[in-house]
């Protein structure tokens, strides 16, 4: 879980966000939210190859939309599932 960065700089430019290196990168679900100052989430987002051609990749995406699913209910949001 990170906090989105609301500064752009020129690093960010030229070598992109930590968080779009974080989503390219990480091996694990990554969590970004933009600090807010009300706690209403209307929204989940999660992103999964529907289709892995491995076992261990159809775990994660099983896991992905299960925790997915349960934060959405939880927080009363809409679940949006991309498929990546």
């Amino acid at each position: 879980m990170k906090l989105a960065e609301s500064e752009v700089t020129l690093k960010s430019i030229i070598f992109g966000s930590t968080e779009m290196q974080l989503f390219r990168l990480c091996p694990c679900p990554v969590w970004v939210i933009k600090p807010v100052h009300h706690t209403e989430v209307g929204k989940v987002m999660i992103a999964v190859d529907l289709l892995p051609s491995e076992q261990e990749k159809t775990a994660l995406a099983d896991n992905v939309i299960q925790w997915g699913k349960y934060l959405a209910r939880s927080l009363g949001a809409e679940l949006h599932v991309i498929h990546a």
